[in-house]
C-alpha cells in the first residue's frame, strides 16, 4: 500500500492498494459547518497511516474541501461548493 500527497491538488491524499481495482474519491467539508464528513475521513487516514486499515487494491483519493470555510466553521466563504 502508498500513501502520498497529491502536489496539484490541495488537501489531497491518495492511497494506493499493492492491487489494481477501482478507484473512488472522498470529499469532506464540502460545507465548512458541517464537521462529521471532515471527522470520517479524518479518522480513515489515521487508520490508514497507523495500518490498522489497509488498502489491499485499487485507489482511494481523500478530499478536504472548503478550507477556509472549515476554519471559519461556516457553510461557506465566497462559493457554496456544493453548488459548482
Amino acid at each position: 500500500m502508498k500513501i502520498e500527497s497529491l502536489h496539484d491538488i490541495k488537501s489531497a491524499i491518495r492511497i494506493t492498494g499493492n492491487e489494481s481495482g477501482p478507484s473512488v474519491v472522498v470529499f469532506g467539508g464540502t460545507h465548512g459547518n458541517e464537521v462529521s464528513g471532515i471527522h470520517a475521513i479524518e479518522k480513515v487516514l489515521f487508520d490508514f497511516y497507523t495500518g490498522t486499515r489497509e488498502l489491499i487494491s485499487g485507489t482511494v483519493t481523500i478530499v478536504r474541501v472548503n478550507e477556509e470555510a472549515i476554519q471559519a466553521k461556516k457553510r461557506f466563504i465566497e462559493y457554496n461548493v456544493n453548488r459548482l
